[in-house]
């Protein structure tokens, strides 16, 4: 290990963490500074309470933490008060954020929902016009069989009308024939 542990209150597991954070020496520690040096640790440890603040502060002035004057250490709590408070706001703050990014979120889904059902409703809609387009040709070509039909049937009528004409004509004809002929024979 380094010359971190020469120093009063820091001892091997202090050192490894100072060391994570870039503070390998006593001369950086001094150049950083307790609190600092604190706030840094406190970035990976989330643990690290007061008594890590009073054990810096104690190494740079070389006493032991409990040997701090009492001026020292309320200035070293409020410190780290004002930090939890800081930290407290930034947490409420992120989670704040984190809701008002779930609602955007949710009234996004809601819009897409809605352009999906408007899309639907569209399909729907279409399929409804050709249905409607197929049934009135349905219909048309209906009438169109219809009036063909009557037509058909007009025809077939005058067809059998002109028929029975001529039949009755060439009947007709065939009876004046027969009687002429029965007249010529007397």
């Amino acid at each position: 290990m380094g010359d971190l542990t020469t120093l009063n209150n820091i001892g091997k597991a202090l050192e490894k963490q100072l060391n994570r954070v870039g503070i390998t020496t006593v001369e950086q520690l001094k150049s950083v500074g307790a609190k600092e040096a604190w706030l840094k640790i406190k970035e990976h440890d989330t643990t690290a309470c007061i008594n890590r603040l009073l054990e810096l502060e104690g190494a740079l002035q070389g006493v032991k933490k409990d040997k701090l004057s009492a001026d020292t250490k309320t200035e070293l709590r409020a410190f780290s008060e004002k930090i939890k408070e800081q930290r407290k706001q930034q947490r409420k703050k992120q989670r704040e954020n984190n809701n008002n990014n779930k609602k955007k979120i949710k009234n996004e889904e809601k819009e897409e929902e809605k352009e999906e059902e408007e899309e639907k409703d569209k399909e729907v809609e279409k399929e409804e016009n050709a249905t409607t387009i197929e049934k009135d040709d349905t219909k048309e070509d209906s009438k169109i069989t219809t009036t063909n039909e009557k037509d058909d049937n007009n025809n077939e009528k005058k067809r059998k009308t002109t028929e029975q004409s001529v039949e009755k004509e060439e009947s007709s004809s065939e009876t004046q024939v027969i009687q002429q002929q029965k007249i010529i024979k007397k």
